[in-house]
């Protein structure tokens, strides 16, 4: 039984310090760890971009405007939280990724075990959006170094108390049965493990982009969930299903997993119209309103879903 987000972040979220000696051993060992993963790995991004990207990003700047240049971004003002063995890159370019994505991306490194796995961006309100978000999002993982059970997060949404044990939905990569997968939990609190949460899980493969659509209406109460323009959750939503305060992009402090690498694009959090909206569709129906040219037509195999966080 493993728990992924045991809600408890590292008492330790630096940025890196200003220290130049600290600063290149850091680097130092990033290329020895990018080196070792290129005599086993074929990457999809060229390891030298990567390098590159790494040891030309300079010092993690404490605050982000985040521009991904998707043509619906929020571009929404984001904090860093940024472990001493980690690195963020808001800026890495390469032509291996869909022309779609941009010139830009944002690029994730998670180090070696023994420091925090903290690396992302993120985005806090004083309140809670009473209609709930509808979110999209593009990943390709470049490397996953994770044991059996390990995780690490991709996007978050949580209520106004961000380091809590309650989440409106978690996505993340995970290492299960030697497969990697991808593992959505909506409504969960860690600490009381309640019965109204939802997993549901899907296979997903090395260096391959996936698309993600996530509807969170709180007004309405229903979620759904979409990859690749494919439905793999359409529910009502439980009455302790919290509000959405807080947006996460990476890493957060309660992933388990180290050694990876991921980039990230189109990310966005789009509030969805309240309860005075004229019409109100049905929830798979909204789902495909909302998704718009976003989603694609494209079915890579289902998902499976578990109520309850039982494992």
């Amino acid at each position: 039984m493993f728990r992924l987000f045991s809600a408890r972040l590292s008492n330790k979220l630096d940025a890196h310090p200003k220290n130049s000696i600290g600063m290149d051993e850091r680097r130092s060992q990033i290329h020895r760890d990018s080196s070792a993963w290129a005599q086993s790995i074929r990457y999809h991004l060229p390891i030298a971009a990567l390098i590159l990207a790494f040891s030309s990003a300079g010092v993690c700047a404490k605050t982000l405007t985040e521009t991904f240049e998707t043509p619906m971004g929020t571009d929404n003002p984001f904090d860093v939280m940024l472990g001493s063995t980690n690195w963020m890159n808001p800026d890495f370019s390469t032509p291996n990724l869909p022309s779609s994505w941009g010139e830009e991306s944002g690029l994730i490194f998670v180090g070696p075990e023994g420091g925090s796995p903290s690396a992302f961006w993120i985005n806090r309100d004083p309140i809670g959006s009473i209609n709930g978000y509808f979110f999209t999002g593009s990943f390709l993982i470049a490397n996953a170094g994770l044991n059996e059970g390990q995780g690490i997060s991709l996007f978050i949404s949580k209520p106004t108390a961000w380091s809590g044990h309650l989440a409106a939905w978690r996505l993340y990569f995970h290492k299960y049965q030697g497969q990697l997968m991808l593992v959505l939990v909506v409504g969960l609190n860690t600490e009381t493990n309640n019965q109204s949460a939802a997993v549901y899980r899907m296979p997903i493969n090395i260096n391959q982009v996936y698309d993600v659509a996530i509807v969170y209406d709180t007004a309405r109460r229903f979620y759904s969930w979409s990859v690749d323009g494919q439905v793999l959750a359409d529910s009502n939503m439980p009455s302790d299903y919290p509000l959405i305060a807080t947006k996460i992009i990476g890493s957060s402090g309660s992933s388990t997993g180290y050694n990876s690498l991921f980039v990230v694009d189109n990310v966005q959090w789009q509030e969805l119209p309240g309860l005075s909206a004229s019409a109100v569709p049905e929830p798979g129906t909204w789902l495909l309103l909302c998704s718009g040219i976003f989603l694609l037509a494209c079915a890579r195999g289902g998902s499976t879903k578990e109520q309850g966080h039982t494992h």
